[in-house]
Order: C-alpha cells, then sequence, then structure tokens
C-alpha cells in the first residue's frame, strides 16, 4: 500500500480515536471519509473517497487501523459506487454515505467528519435557531469566533437522507459546522483533525455556555 494512503488511515485512526475518547461515536455512531483520489486510479471525473463502513466503531477504527474502512470510486454524475479496496472484500459504506456524497462533490479534495457530540446538540434544542446559538457560542469562548468565523449552521432532516445531505451542503457553503437537528455534527475541512477541531471548539463553548445558565 502507498505510503501516503498510510497515512491517511493513520489519520483517520486518530481521529476515530478522539471521537471515541469525548464521546461523540457510542457504539457504531459517527462517521469519517477523506478524499483519496491521488492516491487511486479512476475514471474522468471520477473522485475516490476513504470510507468509514456502515455499523463501523470509532474505537475499532482507531485500535485497528485499516479496519471498518474502504475506498469506493464515485462517478461525476449520480449516486453510484464501486468498492475498489479492499478488493475481494465485502464492503459497505456508512448510512450516512449520501451526505459524504454531496459534501464530496460540492468540496472536493476535503475531508468530512461527522459526529455526536452532545453539548452542541443540546444548544440546539435549547435555543432551536442560528442567530441564537451563534451568539451564545460567541459570547462564552474567544476561540469561536477566531475558529468559527462563518459561524455555526442549523438544518434538520432525516438520517441518511438525500434531502439531509443537500441542507448540510447548502449550510457549509455559508458555515464552518452545521449542527444537525437532535443529532449531532458536521464539518469539512481539508485534512480530518482541521474538521474535528472546528467540532471541537464549537462543543467546548457550547459546555462553557450550558454550563453558565445552569448556575
Amino acid at each position: 500500500m502507498d505510503e501516503g494512503i498510510k497515512r491517511v488511515i493513520s489519520s483517520v485512526a486518530e481521529v476515530a480515536g478522539l471521537l471515541w475518547e469525548r464521546g461523540w461515536a457510542n457504539a457504531g455512531a459517527g462517521n469519517l471519509s477523506v478524499d483519496v483520489s491521488g492516491f487511486f486510479a479512476h475514471g474522468p471525473g471520477a473522485t475516490c473517497i476513504l470510507i468509514t463502513a456502515r455499523g463501523s466503531r470509532m474505537i475499532d477504527v482507531a485500535r485497528n487501523p485499516g479496519s471498518g474502512l474502504g475506498v469506493i470510486e464515485i462517478p461525476g454524475e449520480g449516486e453510484d459506487y464501486r468498492v475498489i479496496w479492499p478488493e475481494n472484500v465485502p464492503f459497505s459504506p456508512t448510512s450516512e454515505l449520501p451526505t459524504h456524497l454531496e459534501l464530496h462533490r460540492a468540496f472536493p479534495g476535503t475531508s468530512v467528519v461527522h459526529a455526536h457530540p452532545a453539548k452542541l446538540v443540546d444548544i440546539a434544542r435549547r435555543l432551536a435557531d442560528e442567530p441564537s446559538i451563534n451568539s451564545a457560542l460567541y459570547s462564552v469562548h474567544i476561540e469561536s469566533p477566531i475558529s468559527l468565523p462563518r459561524g455555526v449552521g442549523l438544518v434538520s432532516g432525516a438520517p441518511g437522507s438525500s434531502d439531509l445531505a443537500f441542507a448540510t451542503a447548502r449550510a457549509l457553503a455559508n458555515h464552518d459546522l452545521v449542527i444537525w437537528a437532535s443529532h449531532g455534527a458536521v464539518a469539512v475541512a481539508p485534512d480530518l483533525m482541521m474538521a474535528f477541531d472546528l467540532m471541537d471548539v464549537a462543543n467546548k463553548a457550547a459546555e462553557i455556555y450550558l454550563v453558565n445558565i445552569k448556575q
């Protein structure tokens, strides 16, 4: 295996471990993907994505890099895909594949993190609209406006649906992070650690806000 893809897999394992440690990926929750088109042969206009498997546990991905992962080739149009790695081994990508496909189309060459940061889910439930959420996050944590200058978006939709995928892509065109109402959050960045950091800063600000309102 190419050393470059090995480094990508190592970064996936590192971020998977952080999601597990934070409690943002219980059981089979959470999913990750990285554009790895530069490491695999693919058709004209197609994209190759390293992505976590359906039902994969982040702790397993962290402990055994390469497990629970596959690479799929996505044509320029449509939602069809073919598995190009691992070879001759059954692989099904995460149930949130529609969102990953849409985000990689909208933001080529990037990485996607979806997880369930509890404080962000809670603050969205309490405040329920983008201006209130962003005002709260910015007011309590100086890092929020620095790390999230475009703010946080809020969308809702059925898990794994095309509607949720399209709404998320639209929101991320104007925001640094998107909260899925009563569900979790999604971040897109040039690499997985940067995407994780966006979520980490936002969740820390939400935690500080929630502690303050309880006092």
